[in-house]
Formats: structure tokens, C-alpha cells, sequence
């Protein structure tokens, strides 16, 4: 029931980076399944999680044109940076999610709605 809201995202270039001000990355994990927002556009995901390992499907969006080269580039890079995670913990309160190797994929930090 907890909607978390990402504060960092994997760009895909060895970088974790902010979302652009103003837009919302946002994860809600349900009955083998993962939804959220994508910046402009909601998604949808499989997901199985064993322990601490995770594994998310490649996720489908919604198709709505988003305002500005920027946030098409943020939803490209954040939603194929999902299902390369294989670790998820929660530290601090935070939703850390990591690719095999440790590299980190995302964080998020709970959120409303």
C-alpha cells in the first residue's frame, strides 16, 4: 500500500540522477505486480520478490506525448533501469534497489497516496 516516491534513478550511463524538478517518478508494489508514474506517463510491470532478490519484468506505459525532450529521455532511461535491478533493501527508510553487481539502480523514499 505504500507509494514510493524515487529520488534517484539510474540514467543508464553509470550515473544516479535526480528527476527533473517538477516531474514524479513514483513505484507502488502489488500482488506480483508494479505500477507507478514514469514522469509524464504511468507504468506497469511484473515483479517476484524471494528474500532480498527482485526481478521486474520489462514494463509497458501509457502513451501520452510528454512536454520536452527532457522527460521522454527520463521515462526512456528510468523505466529500462527496472528491470536490471536484482536486489532490493530498505535502509533508513529508504527503497534502495541494485543491479547484481551492487551498482544502484534507484532510491525512493516513501510517500503519499
Amino acid at each position: 500500500g505504500v507509494t514510493w516516491n524515487v529520488n534517484g534513478y539510474n540514467n543508464g550511463r553509470q550515473a544516479v540522477v535526480s528527476p527533473i524538478a517538477g516531474s514524479a517518478l513514483t513505484l507502488s508494489f502489488g500482488d506480483g505486480t508494479l505500477q507507478g508514474q514514469a514522469g509524464c506517463n504511468s507504468f506497469r510491470a511484473s515483479v517476484r520478490v524471494e528474500g532480498d532478490s527482485i526481478r521486474i519484468g520489462v514494463p509497458t506505459a501509457t502513451r501520452k506525448t510528454c512536454p520536452g525532450d527532457g522527460l521522454t529521455a527520463q521515462e526512456s532511461a528510468f523505466l529500462a533501469a527496472l528491470p536490471t535491478a536484482s536486489t532490493w533493501t530498505i535502509r533508513d527508510g529508504r527503497l534502495e534497489l541494485s543491479k547484481a553487481g551492487g551498482e544502484r539502480v534507484l532510491t525512493a523514499r516513501p510517500g503519499g497516496k
